[in-house]
């Protein structure tokens, strides 16, 4: 009698213990839950809950993890090169007509055929809704009148017949394939009157369609059956919502996510020699910009300039580019283009400063999306201006959608911007900064710059040898680069490199340097 109760005892520990597993983390609160951790299923996070369906309309460059799963484009950059997807072909007629002729075999997740007119309908909703994506077309025909609202949207330089897309342009736009990797240029089947509460009926046409979207909670994905190169074995997808960088970190330490998309600086040497830690580089343009209230100030923005010790800043991030280079990749120039500490010229240049400018309180403002890394950086910079310069900055971290959305409607005096690009190339960064550009938040406006960048975007399209394009490319971007540095309207944060970390089971997944996570030859490796 009392063996019997002993083992009813045992039995009740063991499945209360394995229910208080289960409850565990908020997220993982079912027994089922629990169990499907065990089975293949792929775990990872975004910060937060993308809230909508369309990928046109995303904002943040983490959330293209899930969509770029669940749409493919034509073409994709994979291992620093553009390459044909799927099937898909396109070439360039005249240096005003690229045609593309889709694969007929492709469909959608419901079984029916992918044509060429799901694109152009895609492409024609970017200029009905209020979407800034729509930068990325405007090189084709009547693009701008459309905007403008001069002539009607039917006359859109992009013709669709069955399994051929034609695009027809007002001038050369030698980037254009670039362009249309990307996830928000991706083709979509309806997504009229479709709710999250309906995400299971998105109909999609990449690797992954949706299961099952719990708002705020998590979203599952499971393989798309119809996608041309399904395989039996895909597992399935869980995506987490974690604010914080820290409790990320935590649920990959304990095995409850298996892809860590941030580790943060202050953990790299302790984690670095783990097994799934990796550093990439990101092609982005990071910098530290001076707003039109420091414009009167030359010998001001001069100063800011050279008293910073970027070979510290470098150590404090163990950063493997170096700030005060440009944050492209060194083979984007023909030759080092930078800023070094220099404190000689720096307090000379001060010392030209009105008094008034040197004892006024100036602002450095971030995105606290950033996080605990950003902030760090910026208690940096101020500190180092007040030792060197005995000057007065006043951090003023700001929420995300309100900072961008002042850095569009007044620029502070000094700020920072990491600018994720859509395409790999040196003039995918520079025509941000050309007169007049929506991204153009320290509103520089140079007429020796703006001719240079448009040589760059012109250079593409020269009957020249590749070798001849690509040294031409190089001197180009530099020179744009030290117009720029010449001219001290920012300080570049040099070539950025994420530190994540994948658990090593984990195989078949890419990591592009645009930072787009291609899960469509994920599989387990269980030995």
């Amino acid at each position: 009698m009392h063996k019997s109760l002993n083992k009813y005892l045992l039995f009740l520990i063991l499945f209360l213990f394995s229910q208080a597993k289960a409850f565990d983390w908020g997220f993982f609160k079912n027994t089922k839950s629990n169990q499907a951790l065990k089975n293949n299923t792929f775990r990872l996070y975004l910060k937060k809950d993308p809230s909508q369906l369309n990928p046109a309309l995303i904002r943040g460059a983490a959330s293209h993890y899930l969509f770029y799963n669940l749409y493919s484009s034509m073409h994709r950059y994979d291992g620093n090169i553009i390459k044909a997807y799927l099937g898909n072909k396109c070439r360039w007629k005249t240096n005003l007509h690229l045609s593309c002729k889709l694969n007929p075999k492709l469909k959608w997740s419901n079984g029916k055929s992918i044509t060429a007119k799901h694109y152009l309908q895609s492409y024609k909703d970017l200029f009905v809704t209020t979407n800034t994506k729509v930068r990325l077309l405007l090189k084709i025909k009547n693009a701008k009148l459309i905007l403008q609202k001069k002539v009607s949207l039917s006359k859109l330089g992009i013709t669709a017949n069955k399994f051929r897309l034609n695009f027809y342009l007002s001038s050369p736009d030698p980037e254009l394939l670039y362009k249309l990797t990307y996830p928000s240029l991706a083709p979509r089947y309806n997504l009229k009157n479709l709710s999250i509460k309906q995400a299971n009926k998105l109909v999609t046409n990449g690797p992954y369609k949706i299961k099952k979207w719990i708002s705020k909670k998590k979203i599952i994905l499971e393989p798309n059956p119809y996608f041309l190169h399904f395989n039996k074995k895909l597992p399935l997808v869980e995506f987490y919502f974690v604010e914080e960088d820290a409790t990320a970190l935590i649920l990959y330490q304990s095995d409850r996510i298996d892809f860590l998309k941030q580790v943060l600086t202050s953990d790299i040497l302790k984690l670095k020699n783990n097994k799934g830690f990796f550093q990439t580089p990101i092609i982005k343009f990071d910098y530290l910009g001076f707003g039109p209230n420091l414009k009167k100030y030359p010998n001001l923005r001069k100063a800011l300039v050279y008293s910073l010790n970027y070979a510290e800043l470098k150590k404090i991030y163990h950063a493997l580019g170096q700030p005060g280079y440009p944050s492209l990749s060194l083979s984007y120039f023909s030759k080092p283009v930078f800023y070094d500490i220099n404190l000689k010229i720096a307090k000379k240049a001060f010392n030209k400063v009105p008094s008034h400018a040197q004892k006024k309180q100036w602002t450095l403002a971030y995105s606290k999306s950033g996080g605990p890394d950003i902030k760090r950086g910026m208690e940096w910079l101020q500190h180092q201006w007040k030792k060197h310069l005995g000057l007065n900055i006043e951090l003023r971290p700001i929420e995300q959608g309100m900072y961008v959305q002042s850095l569009k409607l007044k620029s502070f005096d000094i700020f920072r911007k990491g600018l994720p690009l859509d395409r790999p190339t040196c003039l995918a960064a520079m025509e941000n900064l050309v007169t007049n550009n929506i991204n153009n938040y320290i509103k520089f406006s140079n007429k020796s710059y703006d001719k240079i960048v448009k040589k760059l975007e012109n250079i593409a399209n020269k009957n020249i040898s590749p070798n001849k394009k690509i040294y031409l490319q190089k001197k180009l971007c530099t020179k744009a680069m030290q117009i720029l540095l010449n001219n001290y309207v920012l300080i570049p944060l040099g070539e950025i490199h994420f530190s994540l970390m994948m658990k090593p089971k984990w195989k078949g997944w890419k990591l592009n340097g645009l930072n787009l996570l291609d899960l469509g030859g994920l599989r387990l490796v269980t030995d």
